[in-house]
């Protein structure tokens, strides 16, 4: 009778045993999903807007062959935007493929090369976020030449009031 005893006492301390590791367990699992959800630690949040910091090729290139593609490197992460929402060119220029390489690089495949004997003006506007959200706070706009230089401008005008040419006007 007493080894009955013993064998049901070691029955009734290992199953307690393993109630109990039971229960340490589910307050493990329970407890942290109890904890409060706060920002990370680490700094400042993010307030620098992003930046463009070169192209290829470079905004006042000259003499260029054919440009079958654009590159624009940031100074941090950006949104992934199609290059048709983001850049606008003059003249219109069809963008086959918008490829972004990590998030800082976006390279710009055009349907066809940069028009011949041609200044094509590309901006980008400030609309464009970082990762974090912060706007960009500078537009950006780039000159591209086709042609072996870039052409010199001139404007002449006639200022007049009431059909009489104005002595003393400034434009």
């Amino acid at each position: 009778m007493t080894a009955r005893r013993d064998d049901s006492r070691r029955r009734t301390g290992a199953a307690a045993l393993v109630l109990s590791l039971l229960a340490l367990l589910a307050a493990c699992v329970l407890l942290p999903s109890c904890a409060q959800v706060e920002p990370p630690l680490g700094g400042p949040e993010d307030e620098t807007p992003p930046q463009l910091l070169a192209t290829v090729p470079d905004s006042g290139a000259v003499g260029l062959g054919e440009v079958r593609s654009l590159e624009f490197l940031f100074s941090e992460k950006v949104a992934l935007v199609p290059a048709e929402r983001l850049l606008r060119f003059y003249p219109d220029v069809e963008v086959a493929k918008t490829r972004w390489q990590g998030r800082r690089r976006l390279i710009v495949e055009l349907a066809e090369p940069l028009p011949a004997d041609t200044v094509v003006v590309v901006e980008l506007p400030s609309a464009y976020k970082d990762n974090h959200g912060v706007t960009a706070d500078r537009h950006r706009t780039l000159v591209l030449a086709t042609l072996d230089s870039l052409p010199t401008g001139r404007v002449r005008a006639l200022v007049t009031l009431e059909g009489e040419p104005a002595g003393r006007a400034a434009l």
